[in-house]
């Protein structure tokens, strides 16, 4: 038997029928739409998420630039207070280097008033003293005779007294003492 249509219908089941070419393309557009729309919805997705990307890129930045010129201002603050510090240092140890001259001076001072005071006291019995002897002299009338023997030794004794020649322009002058 010589296979024929109708035997072939039956040797491989009812014959299917194979889509015509307009419903091929009609499903390959729907897809492609499909996945345009897909696409484009991934597209607009992405640039939502650049925008906040780059909008927080933008903050950060911003934040960025704000710290660094806090920075700026506490560096420069710590710079005048470092400069501060050694001013004040400075006027410091001005301030201690005359207190310890004041205290010098007044130590210096305080031995001054020591010594005054020694000098005071000692005037005073210097002029108790005199004052006693002038006294012990009033009460003399007359020198005693002890007193004028000394005194007149003590005349002798200096008026015989010769100096050493002395020399002028190689001449030698005699002193006279009268």
């Amino acid at each position: 038997m010589a296979p024929t249509t109708e035997n072939m219908k039956n040797l491989f089941g009812p014959r299917a029928t194979l889509p015509s070419l307009s419903d091929i393309y009609t499903t390959r557009i729907n897809a492609l739409q499909a996945t345009n729309t897909n696409l484009r919805e991934e597209n607009n997705r992405l640039e939502t998420y650049a925008t906040e990307v780059n909008n927080k890129n933008h903050d950060l930045t911003v934040k960025v630039l704000e710290l660094e010129t806090q920075n700026l201002r506490v560096a420069f603050g710590a710079e005048i207070l470092k400069q501060l510090l050694v001013q004040r240092l400075e006027e410091f140890e001005k301030k201690v280097q005359d207190l310890e001259a004041r205290e010098n001076k007044v130590q210096d001072f305080e031995e001054l008033q020591k010594k005054v005071q020694c000098f005071e006291e000692f005037q005073k019995k210097f002029e108790e003293f005199q004052k006693t002897i002038d006294k012990e002299n009033h009460d003399l009338k007359e020198p005693t005779s002890q007193i004028k023997s000394n005194l007149t030794k003590f005349k002798l004794s200096n008026r015989d007294v010769e100096k050493p020649p002395k020399e002028h322009n190689g001449v030698r002058l005699k002193a006279w003492s009268y």
